[in-house]
Parts: C-alpha cells; sequence; structure tokens
C-alpha cells in the first residue's frame, strides 16, 4: 500500500488545500508541485517568511495603499480607507533598465499628490541585511514635487496569507486588500509599529528636518 509519503496526488490535494487562502504562492513552487508536490509545499512554507522581494514579483502583484495615524489628519481625513471606503489601488510598474520605475494608481489616487497635475511618483527598490541579519527588502519612494525621497519602507509578511506587507512611520502597502472593517490585528497600526526598524524612525525625522530647512 503507498504511504503517504509517496502518493503523490495526496501532497498536490494538500498544496491546493494550503494555498486557496494565500496571498501569495511563487510560479516556482507551483510549478513545482506538478512533479514534487510534498517539497513543493514544504519549499512554500519556507518562502512564506522571507522579507525579499525583487522587482519582477512586485510588480506582478495587485497593491493596495493606506496612510496609518502617523501620518497625520492631514494625510488620513481623505484616506478612503480611513473613510470606510477600503484602500487605495495602484501598481507597480517597471522602466527602463537603470531607471526608477513608476507607481500607477488604478482607484483613489491620492488627489492631494498632485497626480492630476501630471506628477509622477517613482520606486525602486534596495536590500538591506549582514551576516547576523536576514535580508530585508526595503522600498524607497520619491514624489516628483518633493526633493527627498519619503523614509524607507521595509517589507514584512503576513502570517496568515502569505502576503507582502510594505510598511513605514506613515504608510503601508499590502498586495492584498485592505478594509479598515475586516482588516485583522497583524494590520493595526499598533501591530505593525512592533517591526519598524530604528533607522526608519531616525529616517522619519532627517525628512522632518530637511524639509523644515528647505522652507
Amino acid at each position: 500500500r503507498e504511504s503517504v509519503r509517496e502518493d503523490g496526488s495526496l501532497w498536490r490535494a494538500a498544496c491546493r488545500v494550503v494555498w486557496a487562502s494565500k496571498a501569495y504562492v511563487s510560479r516556482q513552487c507551483v510549478e513545482l508541485s506538478r512533479r514534487e508536490p510534498r517539497r513543493a509545499l514544504e519549499e512554500s512554507i519556507a518562502e512564506s517568511s522571507s522579507t525579499t522581494i525583487s522587482s519582477e514579483t512586485l510588480c506582478a502583484q495587485q497593491w493596495w495603499f493606506r496612510f496609518k495615524r502617523q501620518a497625520g489628519v492631514a494625510w488620513t481625513r481623505d484616506d478612503p480607507y480611513w473613510r470606510g471606503d477600503g484602500a487605495r489601488e495602484l501598481e507597480f510598474r517597471q522602466q527602463a533598465p537603470g531607471e526608477a520605475g513608476i507607481l500607477h494608481w488604478r482607484r483613489g489616487g491620492p488627489d492631494d499628490l498632485g497626480e492630476s497635475r501630471g506628477w509622477v511618483m517613482r520606486w525602486r527598490l534596495e536590500h538591506l541585511g549582514s551576516i547576523d541579519e536576514d535580508p530585508i527588502s526595503v522600498l524607497r519612494v520619491k514624489h516628483d514635487h518633493f526633493s527627498h525621497e519619503f523614509p524607507g519602507v521595509r517589507l514584512v509578511r503576513h502570517p496568515g496569507n502569505w502576503g507582502f506587507v510594505f510598511h513605514s512611520v506613515w504608510v503601508v502597502y499590502a498586495s492584498f486588500k485592505m478594509s479598515r472593517d475586516d482588516d485583522d490585528r497583524c494590520l493595526t497600526d499598533r501591530t505593525l509599529a512592533r517591526s519598524l526598524m530604528p533607522w526608519q524612525w531616525r529616517e522619519v525625522e532627517q525628512y522632518n528636518n530637511d524639509i523644515q530647512a528647505a522652507e
């Protein structure tokens, strides 16, 4: 009698059950499941906590955006998320090699950031890490109208749906829908604040100092 270890159909079924509720499973794991489903499931679980992302994967996802309360009422009062309408939708688009990418708002783009005036928000990725630390992808965003990049936005993963979550002191980008009424505790400002890094607070302080010095 064939054991569960050897029965590929059972492992493929396990992949389907586990992955059905996930916001992200890599293409490599999906393809591997056709040949080695047990290994594919194990690798997908290992990948679910990875805090790095490639530009290609970033651009292949649909994203949702909201401000945190820490950004201030000037930003949250017009944020659809805080009005109960769901988070704004956007895409990250790549440009020519060596050029910064473009943020494209699909729904609810913030008019106060001037997209209707032709201003553009640009992005780039960098990766931080050391011998003693796991690597982390950091999103850097700059608005045409401002002289400085916004403070860095680090990547974490949602422990339940495996989705990507970029967040800083002020903002959140998620690769799955966000709604103030439906979000779980993993996505509250208080919970996300626990994974902020010291350098992110320093960058906010430096950004504010630079803006004040330019006025």
